[in-house]
C-alpha cells in the first residue's frame, strides 16, 4: 500500500508542476529556430499529457485539479501563440468596469 501511495503522490506532483513548467518555457525565446522548434515540440508533449490528466481528473473525484490543469493549459498557449495580448490584464480591466455601479 506504501508504494501505491508513492505512486499517486508521483502522478499529481508531476501534475501539478508541468504547468508551470510549460509556462515557464514561453520565457525563453530562442533565436535559433530549430531550438525554437525543439522548445515548442517539448511543450507540446507537455501539454498534451496534461490535457489528458485534466480530462481524466475533471470527471473523477478530483476535479479542480482538472480546472487547475485546462487553465494552466489556455495561459501557456495564449502566452506562446500570442504574445501580444495581455489575458491577464484585459480580464481584470473587464471585471473592474463590471463591479462599476
Amino acid at each position: 500500500m506504501e508504494s501505491l501511495a508513492y505512486l499517486v503522490v508521483i502522478i499529481i506532483m508531476s501534475f501539478i508542476l508541468a504547468g508551470p513548467i510549460a509556462l515557464l518555457l514561453t520565457l525563453a525565446k530562442p533565436k535559433n529556430k530549430v531550438l525554437k522548434i525543439i522548445k515548442r515540440i517539448f511543450q507540446s508533449i507537455v501539454l498534451v499529457l496534461m490535457f489528458v490528466a485534466s480530462l481524466d481528473f475533471l470527471f473523477k473525484l478530483f476535479w479542480a485539479l482538472g480546472v487547475y490543469g485546462f487553465a494552466m493549459i489556455y495561459l501557456t498557449l495564449a502566452r506562446e501563440y500570442f504574445p501580444k495580448k495581455h489575458i491577464l490584464r484585459e480580464l481584470i480591466k473587464t471585471l473592474k468596469q463590471s463591479n462599476k455601479p
